[in-house]
């Protein structure tokens, strides 16, 4: 598992191994749980969004097999959370890009081995939804749930 931090203010991005850097693992990971998203067993924090040495937000990201849609494929997906104050300032935005990065990356590991690969995501924010279509994502699927903190949709999304 390892670690980029991102300047919110600029594009640099800097790899950090966790050995080196834990006390930004569990901030990120603090912000997940303040903001009750549990980003399950296959994904790690892959990068966090730094701004004055304090972690302001994280992409979670992972590789999970999955044959219940009638294929055999590789599926990535990935969580972002950003504390609240510095949402709607792009930095989710540049967390997503990273995300989509790392997939591009990975998944030609996974081809070569003859794997089909594909992005798929629940998102329940209805906001990102016009976002994330704009970069390429399209939607499988919407379901009414509950238990979020209040009633809502959920959509799944592919790349």
């Amino acid at each position: 598992m390892w670690y980029k931090k991102i300047k919110a203010d600029d594009a640099s991005y800097k790899e950090v191994y966790p050995e080196e850097n834990w006390e930004e693992a569990e901030q990120a990971e603090q912000i997940f749980k303040q903001e009750k998203i549990n980003f399950g067993r296959n994904k790690d924090i892959s990068q966090v969004a730094i701004e004055n040495g304090i972690v302001i937000g994280a992409l979670a990201s992972g590789w999970d097999r999955n044959n219940g849609y009638g294929e055999d494929v590789m599926i990535f997906s990935f969580d972002i959370v950003i504390k609240p104050e510095f949402r709607r300032q792009g930095i989710g935005l540049g967390l997503i890009q990273q995300a989509i990065k790392k997939y591009n990356t990975e998944k030609l590991e996974y081809q070569e081995m003859g794997e089909n690969t594909m992005m798929r995501l629940w998102v329940v924010n209805p906001v990102l939804i016009p976002v994330l279509e704009k970069m390429g994502f399209q939607i499988e699927s919407s379901y009414e749930v509950d238990g979020l903190g209040s009633p809502g949709s959920a959509h799944l999304i592919a790349y």
